[in-house]
């Protein structure tokens, strides 16, 4: 999985001045539904891990199934969904565009761990034992995961590289 961090703000420079962003929170918040039910069924997955609105910008952190070069185009149909779901049509500048990424960074997977607040010596106490079956799932695991359990599944796998880490030091 790949792993961004987005900031948008509204590209209209005169409205974004004029428009506190984290009034329209459930505006984003539907976007975020959509983008997330649009991405769990594209040909390439996309996932919004984290969604923050502040007055001037919203800032994102997704995951997408391969790497690409320009993150912030996968964010037009959410546009898109904003424009016409909410008739945001007067926020558009002149040339159409709607929300300018500002800026735009591949994460790491710890960058993403510890921006949910998980810290690398966070690692909860496991027994041996239970670190052996942790492993058997993990690697012997042919079920189909949803969304939420390839997060659970990394966050152990994370979990594990810790403690490994701690115990080879």
């Amino acid at each position: 999985m790949f792993y961004y961090r987005i900031k948008f703000q509204l590209a209209n420079e005169k409205k974004a001045k004029e428009i506190a962003l984290d009034e329209h929170r459930e505006k984003f918040n539907a976007a975020e539904e959509y983008f997330n039910s649009a991405g769990a069924n594209a040909r390439t997955y996309k996932k919004i891990i984290r969604q923050s609105i502040t007055p001037s910008y919203v800032e994102i952190i997704f995951e997408c199934a391969s790497q690409i070069t320009n993150p912030t185009m996968c964010f037009r149909n959410y546009s898109k969904y904003l424009i016409e779901t909410f008739d945001l049509g007067d926020w558009i500048t002149a040339s159409g565009n709607f929300l300018k990424g500002i800026e735009s960074k591949e994460l790491s997977e710890n960058e993403v761990l510890e921006n949910e607040g998980m810290q690398s010596g966070e690692a909860e106490e496991i027994s041996d034992i239970e670190m052996v079956k942790e492993i058997l799932d993990l690697c012997f695991a042919n079920s189909v995961e949803n969304a939420e359990e390839k997060k659970k599944r990394r966050r152990t796998i994370c979990k594990m590289k810790l403690l490994l880490r701690e115990y080879q030091a």
